[in-house]
């Protein structure tokens, strides 16, 4: 039987994770007591959803905002607050996504430095910005209605 996706689902260990609109680390044997948290930023449109499994089961989600965010900065979305151990490990795991090698999305422990960090970064192009309709454009063919369209 398929779940509704906000819908909260129970880890085999019995700890309660996050609907898709919250915020939480699951409450079982892998959570950590660290209370440190970072300050992420985030390029990418709609932000992203930062998942921690093990043997396929999830343990822990965090939604990190996106440049659609009301809190932007350099069009990066800055979410703080994030569990500091869940982002280490996160980051770990996911290192090779293009996204992350090219500075779409970093965190820093100081929310100032996050900002600065996303001030300098601000021309960095995910390549998911919309078209600028007043942008000249090269190669580009006018199609009138005698045109085949395939």
């Amino acid at each position: 039987m398929a779940q509704d996706k906000n819908t909260s689902t129970e880890s085999n260990d019995g700890g309660r994770l996050a609907r898709a609109g919250e915020n939480a680390t699951a409450q079982g044997k892998n959570q950590s007591n660290s209370t440190a948290t970072v300050t992420v930023g985030c390029k990418l449109p709609h932000g992203l959803l930062l998942d921690i499994t093990q043997h396929g089961e999830p343990q822990a989600r965090f939604r990190v905002k996106g440049s659609n965010s009301a809190a932007i900065i350099g069009g990066f979305g800055i979410t703080p607050g994030v569990p500091k151990d869940l982002w280490d490990r996160w980051v770990a795991k996911n290192a090779q996504l293009e996204f992350v090698r090219k500075g779409l999305i970093f965190a820093y422990e100081k929310s100032d430095a996050t900002r600065g960090q996303a001030k300098d970064n601000a021309e960095l192009s995910n390549g998911l910005e919309p078209i600028d309709p007043n942008k000249k454009r090269v190669n580009l063919k006018t199609l009138t209605t005698e045109d085949e369209v395939v």
